[in-house]
């Protein structure tokens, strides 16, 4: 899976239309973080000269083999390739092996970008309707000092 995740740069702002504009920042996952991946990379990496990333060929692998480059820091870039296989045999693998490719920038953007409209679009409607369905509630069953919690 990733091996970072995204949040805004400030999570509680006056007005929700806010965190559309608010830059996002990338975080390590908990798990990543707990299993120390990113050191375990890192020490792989540092007595590496070559880097070949096989994971899912898709854009979502495409993203995740950025995101492990990032950790690699000290492999030449024109010593990083990509394996494009799909399916788990042994001709497949072969043909991967014998036909490393170099991983797609513009593929793995597209993740980026996906993934800061999800988390904008999605934590936006949720406060929204939060609020919204907060308010009705309270009016409804005439509550006071309500606490909520919106997942």
């Amino acid at each position: 899976g990733h091996v970072f995740g995204l949040d805004f740069g400030q999570n509680k702002v006056p007005d929700i239309a806010d965190l559309y504009w608010d830059q996002c920042k990338k975080t390590i996952e908990e798990n990543t973080s707990k299993n120390r991946i990113v050191e375990h990379l890192q020490e792989l990496a540092a007595e590496c000269e070559y880097l070949a990333l096989w994971l899912d060929c898709d854009k979502e692998g495409e993203n995740i083999c950025f995101e492990v480059i990032s950790l690699c820091g000290g492999i030449a870039p024109d010593n990083v390739y990509r394996a494009h296989f799909s399916a788990l045999t042994e001709p497949e693998i072969r043909y991967a092996f014998n036909n490393l490719g170099r991983p797609d920038k513009h593929l793995a953007q597209a993740v980026d970008a996906r993934q800061e409209l999800d988390l904008k679009i999605g934590c936006t409607f949720t406060r929204m309707m939060t609020r919204t369905f907060l308010q009705s509630a309270i009016t409804k069953f005439r509550l006071r000092d309500q606490r909520c919690l919106s997942y």
